[in-house]
């Protein structure tokens, strides 16, 4: 693909962070087994995999071309807990972190991803939260 000019770009989702026979990730396969790939960070699935979307940042490293900026709020069901979109600001996730570790490596574009029931409300509300931690 070089040759070409062409660049290999993989947008994960929580299925690259279940752990193989192995004991890695699916994720940390193909960061060990590529060279040549960059990567499109998706916070939300990230943080419900369990795992801290600025450490996987750091992870990526310069190959990490963008990050599709989602939050995560955990609600309760029944007796349980699920996982859904909120907008950013509202959830879990430290995006104050997670801007860091992006300037640190090189990130080269944010996208705001909202998959809530309100996304235009939360769209507004997400731009206010992001200016308000100086992105």
């Amino acid at each position: 693909f070089e040759k070409e000019g062409i660049t290999l770009n993989f947008h994960h989702h929580n299925w690259e962070y279940v752990r193989l026979s192995n004991g890695k990730t699916r994720m940390e396969e193909l960061l060990s087994k590529t060279n040549n790939i960059k990567f499109v960070h998706d916070t939300y699935w990230t943080a419900r995999s369990g795992i801290s979307p600025h450490k996987q940042i750091k992870a990526f490293g310069s190959r990490l071309l963008g990050i599709h900026l989602r939050d995560m709020t955990n609600k309760k069901r029944g007796i349980g807990v699920i996982a859904t979109d909120s907008a950013i600001g509202d959830g879990v996730i430290d995006f104050s972190a997670v801007l860091s570790a992006a300037h640190e490596v090189g990130c080269e574009y944010y996208v705001i991803e909202e998959k809530t029931d309100d996304p235009y409300g939360d769209i507004e509300k997400s731009i206010r939260y992001l200016k308000s931690i100086n992105l």
